[in-house]
């Protein structure tokens, strides 16, 4: 089944997290590296319609230049925190209210935390991740990713995921 996905496309932080990021069957599937702002969004795939609602509530947003000094964990789950969180929050608020027959997660997470997944296992195995990681932060942490523009990933019948559209962010 076809699925799609609205989100902050930063295949730049590969080389920095990739190697982690294989545990993750997406990652090996097409996915860059990324911040959710609203999965699952519309199935099979969005119409004209969906994108233009997209693009009317996204005009006026500004790029945003994001970092990443922290880590986040969720059960089996290890993340990076992006940078302003407030920034990404409000955006992510403002898809989900331009799309409420798609809540975030499927209605599990309603105000989900930005967050940009690294690796999935068990918890002593990221445990170490997270130590081997802690030590790259401060590096990390110093670079810049300026975001200006929001992605539309899709999966396709072949299970893998693609650039489907992007939204440049332009400002107002």
């Amino acid at each position: 089944m076809s699925q799609t996905s609205v989100l902050l496309w930063l295949p730049e932080l590969d080389r920095w997290i990739g190697h982690w990021r294989q545990t993750l069957p997406a990652a090996r599937r097409g996915v860059a590296p990324h911040v959710s702002l609203l999965f699952p969004w519309v199935s099979p795939e969005p119409a004209p319609e969906h994108l233009a609602r997209l693009e009317a509530c996204l005009r006026g947003t500004r790029p945003v230049s994001l970092s990443f000094s922290h880590l986040g964990r969720f059960p089996g789950l290890l993340w990076l925190a992006p940078e302003p969180a407030a920034e990404i929050r409000a955006l992510m608020r403002t898809i989900a209210r331009a799309f409420p027959e798609t809540p975030p997660y499927s209605g599990k997470h309603p105000d989900p935390e930005p967050h940009l997944t690294v690796a999935r296992g068990g918890e002593d195995e990221l445990d170490v991740i997270a130590g081997q990681l802690q030590a790259l932060l401060p590096e990390l942490a110093a670079v810049r990713y300026l975001v200006d523009r929001v992605t539309v990933a899709q999966k396709d019948a072949d299970n893998r995921w693609r650039v489907a559209h992007e939204v440049p962010l332009q400002g107002g």
